[in-house]
């Protein structure tokens, strides 16, 4: 008996820890074999995260399907078959083996998570141009698997006929009741979780994920044919005799819950007035809408991409699929578009790099159209960070950023940013500055109460929004030239105090001296003034592009006799006709 339970809790471990053995390889350059060395050294509360959570891709993690599977055979070993539950088992092993191999592979080679339904087509792609033959390799490979797969079935009848034989001591209850509690309060804090990083992995959960992000990437591509849906918008016809330069600055967790909730309102409405004070004194024209996000709480990356592809990206998979496919590069979106007109598309990205994730640059640029990035380490910031990241203050970003443009000489341009200082913890500056310049040698902390994920303040949530949006306009009032196009627009409802209940609209206002652009559109709802009157049916932000290409080609284009249609829907809507 004894050396039974050595052996069931020796093949356990090791069937354990094989399942986190290809992350560690394909990481090792990267992680240690053993947990952080320096643990001991952490904070107590950072030491209790480390149990859960690391970027040190060690083996030392618990696969909750496993040992589901074993305790699921031990408290019913009386009902239970042992031989056909082996088989399910070992076949099942195997598949979760060869998932996370294929899910950590392609992460590693594309940068980005892994959606089956566009791995399944490279698959295919490759069979092809291997030959698209059943070559001998090929059958080799076939008949390899099913050997593997009949060589674990064994293992486990092996593993099986262990558990049948064993009782519990006090030391193994113990060892099972410290991992079945640290799994209680992982559920509690997180959920079941399953991506790389965590300590509880579902396997399960990561293959249902992949398997419902690939149904919805299914659904969404089959709608998405880049040739077709650019004869749709034919911009390419269009000539600018103008061009002037336009800020696309995207207002992290900016809602409409600021008109609606009691609590946010009144410090809003205070804020909205003094904004249009300052910009109508510096001669600039104020008109606003609201735009229906097609997220809400998070995902800013599908609301902006939704604007700038006028196309309702809806969820993650379709991002990522789009993201991935190379036929993207041909999409005619928003910035692609101002490239071709002879502008240069700026990025902006002031949070810090990641030591632990790498960012695909080159497919990003790809996808967005970007010409340069202006990242974190181009900031040249060393005073206090802030929220989200944490990252420099939202109004030194932009400032050195433009000023970094100005510098350059090279006209026209596009700058592209969203905010990191309204971000979820809402944690930024007390105030904006007079001298953007200064926020490089600030020491002073600001205080919050809201933590990342958790439910926030109203307080810390009022005081991130007034300050971005503070920061915006004093940036426009003291560097927008005569023809320059200022375009805020919210990205989603905050996240945790709001529901799919509160709605999806957004904030949008935009913002020139040139007062004849602007007010075209309010044939689109948009109020003059920061402030949303009237009731107005709100736009789609799918249909921002159209909307803006509509105007833009009217007041800035060489021929405004035949001006881009208008698609309050996207292009989808068209696109089905």
């Amino acid at each position: 008996m004894p050396n039974n339970k050595i052996k069931f809790w020796i093949l356990l471990i090791l069937l354990n820890c094989f399942l986190f053995l290809p992350k560690y390889l394909i990481e090792y350059n990267s992680s240690t074999f053993f947990p952080h060395a320096n643990f001991l050294h952490f904070s107590l509360y950072d030491s209790f995260k480390f149990l859960f959570v690391r970027y040190n891709y060690d083996i030392f993690r618990i696969n909750v399907d496993l040992f589901l599977l074993v305790f699921i055979f031990y408290f019913l070993r009386k009902r239970i078959n042992l031989k056909k539950y082996a088989w399910y088992a070992g076949i099942y092993y195997v598949v979760m083996f060869l998932f996370i191999v294929y899910y950590n592979v392609l992460e590693k080679v594309f940068l980005i998570k892994p959606v089956l339904y566009d791995d399944l087509y490279l698959f295919k792609l490759g069979f092809i141009n291997s030959g698209g033959r059943l070559s001998l390799l090929l059958v080799a490979e076939i008949l390899f698997f099913f050997v593997i797969v009949w060589l674990s079935v064994k293992l486990f009848q092996y593993f099986f006929t262990l558990v049948l034989d064993i009782q519990f001591g006090k030391k193994s209850k113990i060892v099972l009741g410290i991992i079945g509690l640290l799994l209680m309060i992982n559920i509690f804090k997180s959920g079941l979780t399953f991506e790389p990083h965590h300590t509880f992995q579902s396997t399960f959960l990561m293959m249902a994920d992949n398997v419902q992000y690939s149904v919805e990437a299914f659904h969404n591509l089959k709608q998405f044919d880049i040739k077709k849906l650019n004869r749709q918008m034919n911009y390419d016809q269009y000539q600018l005799k103008k061009k002037p330069n336009v800020y696309f600055l995207f207002v992290e967790s900016y809602g409409k819950i600021l008109y609606e909730n009691q609590n946010l309102r009144p410090k809003y409405l205070e804020l909205m007035e003094s904004c249009q004070n300052k910009l109508q004194a510096n001669g600039f024209h104020v008109f606003s809408q609201f735009s229906t996000s097609p997220v809400s709480g998070g995902g800013s990356w599908i609301s902006y991409s939704s604007v700038m592809f006028g196309f309702n990206l809806k969820n993650q998979a379709t991002y990522l699929s789009l993201m991935k496919i190379a036929e993207t590069a041909d999409y005619n979106h928003q910035f692609r578009w101002f490239n071709k007109q002879g502008y240069r598309n700026y990025r902006l990205i002031s949070m810090p790099d990641n030591e632990n994730l790498k960012v695909p640059w080159e497919l990003y640029s790809r996808f967005y159209g970007a010409d340069e990035w202006i990242r974190f380490k181009d900031l040249d910031y060393h005073g206090i960070q802030y929220g989200f990241g944490p990252s420099p203050p939202d109004q030194y970003s932009i400032s050195y950023a433009n000023d970094y443009i100005q510098k350059k000489g090279i006209t026209p341009y596009t700058l592209f940013f969203i905010s990191q200082n309204s971000h979820s913890p809402f944690y930024c500056p007390d105030s904006v500055v007079t001298n953007w310049r200064s926020l490089n040698n600030t020491k002073q902390m600001s205080k919050s109460t809201s933590v990342f994920l958790k439910n926030p303040n109203f307080n810390d949530y009022s005081k991130a929004i007034t300050y971005d949006l503070a920061s915006f306009v004093q940036f426009i009032t003291t560097e927008g030239k005569d023809n320059d196009i200022f375009i805020l627009i919210g990205d989603h409802q905050p996240p945790m105090l709001t529901d799919e209940d509160a709605g999806f609209e957004t904030p949008v206002h935009i913002i020139v001296r040139d007062s004849m652009f602007g007010s075209g559109f309010s044939k689109y709802g948009f109020t003059p003034g920061m402030l949303i009157t009237g009731n107005h049916k709100a736009i789609k932000h799918e249909g921002v592009y159209s909307m803006f290409m509509h105007e833009f080609i009217k007041n800035y284009g060489t021929d405004t006799t035949h001006l881009p249609v208008y698609r309050p829907e996207g292009i989808q809507k068209e696109y089905h006709e």
